[in-house]
């Protein structure tokens, strides 16, 4: 409902009102700014992570493995350092994937995508991974999910047709 000023009201009294009108406005969210591309309820993402991925459900090859922690050569919960860089809402994230690889995703509101693929172990050996992670809201931490396929068709003909894993990331620069 917009101000308006009578003859009966002295100028005082439209500015309270005024004043009044800002207050309310700015307390609903009408005044406030609006967060920049790469921040997540008004944290930023961006900057140097630590990835815990803790493997929870395989299949093929690969099935039984979220069970078997003894494989010093296949540490399971995984950790990785990662960077996370945004430009115009699109994030890149470098040091899950194959060195020097950025792989690409989204920052939609407190929720992070991202997808890539990476070799392991050797020619042939692939992870196609999708991760989907929720911000939290002191932006220190990211909790989600990571689905992932892995095959070694280029060797043995071996493959994980799915895979699925709980992560946790925090920041540390």
């Amino acid at each position: 409902m917009p101000l308006r000023c009578n003859r009966s009201q002295s100028p005082v009294h439209l500015h309270v009102g005024i004043a009044l009108a800002a207050i309310v406005m700015v307390a609903a969210g009408c005044g406030g700014s609006t967060p920049s591309p790469g921040v997540a309820g008004g944290v930023t993402v961006v900057g140097t992570w630590s990835f815990t991925i803790d493997v929870t459900d395989t299949s093929g090859e690969c099935a039984g493995e979220e069970a078997d922690r003894s494989d010093p050569n296949d540490p399971d919960p995984y950790t990785w350092e990662a960077t996370i860089t945004e430009s115009g809402g699109s994030i890149g994230v470098v040091g899950l994937g194959d060195p020097g690889e950025t792989w690409k995703g989204t920052l939609n509101g407190n929720r992070v995508e991202f997808s890539g693929d990476r070799t392991d172990g050797g020619p042939g050996e692939i992870t196609e991974a999708n991760f989907s992670l929720t911000v939290a809201a002191d932006g220190k931490t990211m909790t989600g999910s990571e689905s992932w396929r892995w095959d070694d068709t280029g060797r043995s003909g071996l493959e994980c047709p799915l895979g699925l894993s709980g992560v946790v990331a925090t920041k540390i620069g």
